[in-house]
């Protein structure tokens, strides 16, 4: 049987915005400037079976990199003989664009629909 995780990515992966993570928030563990910035271009990890993406290192560093004034990309270490490519200028493949989504945008497959539902309760004893 496929857990919610394996379901909800599969069915929001054939919509093209990404990896669907079912975990999307940073975990707490991470330094503030990583929560802040979330998951960027050359971060390394891998998707737990949790849903969610467990960070491992970054592989760019120098002014152009995505995390150019965290002092520390990588809290957990590097793989031995790690070296980092070194960014001048950001490369054009790498494009920072504000979140798609908002908090109150519907994400669902081609199956579903979203509606707006509003719900007021009365005390029957007032």
């Amino acid at each position: 049987m496929k857990s919610p995780q394996q379901i909800y990515s599969e069915q929001l992966i054939p919509l093209v915005k990404g990896h669907p993570l079912w975990i999307p928030e940073p975990p707490s563990s991470l330094p503030p400037t990583h929560r802040e910035l979330g998951i960027v271009p050359g971060d390394v990890g891998f998707l737990s079976p949790d849903g969610d993406f467990d960070y491992l290192f970054h592989v760019f560093s120098g002014p152009g990199a995505p995390r150019p004034e965290d002092p520390n990309p990588n809290p957990y270490g590097t793989p031995k003989n790690f070296v980092a490519i070194e960014v001048q200028d950001r490369p054009s493949i790498i494009k920072h664009q504000p979140r798609p989504f908002t908090a109150d945008t519907c994400v669902s497959s081609k199956t579903n629909n979203c509606a707006d539902i509003s719900l007021t309760i009365t005390d029957p004893t007032r």
